[in-house]
Order: structure tokens, then sequence, then C-alpha cells
């Protein structure tokens, strides 16, 4: 298979890119759990990491500092849902 420069994260880019029209077109606002929904949705397949996610990642180098944190405090879903909850509420 050949490699073409920047071919994954242009993917990305413009998949992410259109799912956020799909949202704008449904009237869907930033902080809609739905549009959250529909990234994830897009992104069932096992092993895939919605577009949105994938480009916070790379475009904001703390998080992956912050989910390492997460996985070796060994956290419950009940606590990250908590902490995700209070990020929505007071940021």
């Amino acid at each position: 298979m050949k490699h073409r420069p920047g071919g994954r994260e242009s993917i990305l880019k413009n998949f992410s890119l259109f799912i956020d029209e799909i949202c704008a077109a449904l009237g869907l606002s930033e902080t809609d759990d739905r549009r959250d929904q529909l990234f994830d949705l897009a992104a069932s397949a096992p092993n895939r990491i919605p577009a949105d996610v994938a480009e916070t990642v790379k475009t904001q180098p703390v998080v992956p500092v912050f989910v390492r944190t997460i996985a070796n405090k060994q956290l419950s879903d009940d606590k990250i849902v908590e902490l995700t909850e209070y990020f929505k509420k007071f940021y």
C-alpha cells in the first residue's frame, strides 16, 4: 500500500469537517451531546477513534497526558463521567 504524505491526517481532518457540516445542517451546537454521539457513531468500527477526538489529541499536546493520568489512576467509568460533567459545567 502506497503512503501519501499527509494522507491519513488529511482524511481525518476532512472527515471531521464533514461531520461538522452535518452537525451544522442539523442545527447541533458545539455543546450538544448529540454531536458527540454522531462522531462516536462515525468511528464505531473496532479500534477507531472519533475524528474530532483524534484532531484534539493532535492539536492539544496535553490531552495524551490527561488520558494517561486517567488510565494510571484506574478511574472507574462513574468517576470519568463525573469529571466530564464537571468540565462541561465549569469550562
